[in-house]
């Protein structure tokens, strides 16, 4: 187990608008359109323009945002770990190592008056499996001495990454729905962030959804205008954002799983005495699993929890299948 606390300022995170700049006041509902009118109330009293404009300190009065770092971050790793190292012969090392992992902690501030909803699962996979192994081929003999150098001296190594899908996150954008001025919210009976996957079920994801797309249909009205022609009018937040049902995709994944197995070959070569080189060939993703990330974890969105990219790589694991050549001269 590691545990991390109080995290803040010095990591860039835990920021928090202490001013409420974005604050709502409700100061009318127009009934015809259902457009909420408001003003800025932040905790700090607003600026008048006139006050805005002479810069005096005496004036009690504010212009914008006060961002504070507070040192409330937590977060906890646990994990059971095992790890096998194994020589079967002079030749053959083999290598394998299993983590059975759970993270927790802060990921970001969404309301101001529930700090619990702040943290969650951070993202790590449950599981994580990687195999590895290197095989020195056995010499043969052989009369001619370039036949020798052309069959000896090789090495094959691999190794294999497999990782279970990690969480994904059930986040609202664009909507402050208890007025307190942050416009990203988790969806309404989910405490935590990153627990699709994870702790909360597809089944109970739809349930919450469907529950949450009642109250919106509780509060919206359809009114007739006078062409015959009808307008629906939709709820909407202290900030005058229009509250809309949610449409959740047929299939959704919280994520995908990481696959790649990675091969080397390498053929060494003795120039002098105490001079090798060494020729080296590389498969990267041996077969090409397409490991696709980039899920949206915002709900209210049309491409949740669908994917938009593959896993990326500059000749490394995971990304799509690359080869690569390499020479070392040791002396």
């Amino acid at each position: 187990m590691r545990r991390y606390v109080h995290l803040g300022g010095f990591q860039g995170i835990f920021s928090v608008d202490r001013n409420q700049f974005n604050r709502p006041h409700v100061t009318g509902v127009d009934p015809n359109t259902g457009v909420v009118s408001f003003v800025r109330d932040p905790v700090i009293p607003l600026c008048t323009p006139a006050q805005a404009a002479a810069l005096n300190p005496l004036d009690q009065c504010s212009t914008g945002a006060i961002t504070v770092y507070g040192g409330d971050a937590n977060s906890r790793y646990q994990a059971l770990q095992v790890k096998l190292d194994k020589r079967f012969s002079s030749r053959l090392q083999f290598t394998g190592s299993y983590a059975l992992a759970k993270n927790t902690g802060f990921v970001a501030v969404t309301q101001y008056n529930n700090p619990a909803l702040d943290y969650g699962n951070v993202g790590t996979p449950r599981h994580t499996l990687i195999v590895s192994g290197v095989y020195e081929i056995p010499d043969v003999s052989a009369q001619s001495r370039i036949l020798r150098g052309l069959l000896n001296a090789w090495t094959v190594a691999f190794i294999s990454e497999t990782d279970s899908a990690p969480p994904l996150d059930t986040t609202l954008s664009g909507l402050d729905l208890d007025g307190d001025g942050i416009s990203t919210t988790l969806l309404p009976g989910i405490n935590g962030h990153n627990l699709l996957g994870q702790g909360l079920s597809q089944s109970r994801l739809r349930a919450s959804v469907a529950q949450f797309n009642a109250w919106i249909e509780a509060r919206t009205r359809i009114i007739t205008n006078p062409d015959g022609t009808q307008s629906v009018i939709r709820p909407r937040t202290p900030f005058n954002q229009i509250i809309s049902p949610i449409v959740l995709p047929g299939k959704i994944w919280a994520g995908d799983s990481f696959i790649s197995q990675d091969v080397r070959l390498t053929k060494k070569f003795n120039i002098k005495e105490k001079v090798t080189l060494s020729l080296i060939g590389e498969v990267f993703n041996l077969f090409n699993v397409a490991n696709l990330t980039g899920y949206s974890s915002v709900l209210n969105q049309p491409n949740y929890a669908q994917p938009s990219a593959r896993a990326g790589q500059a000749f490394g694991t995971g990304g799509p299948r690359a080869f690569q050549v390499a020479s070392r001269v040791e002396f």
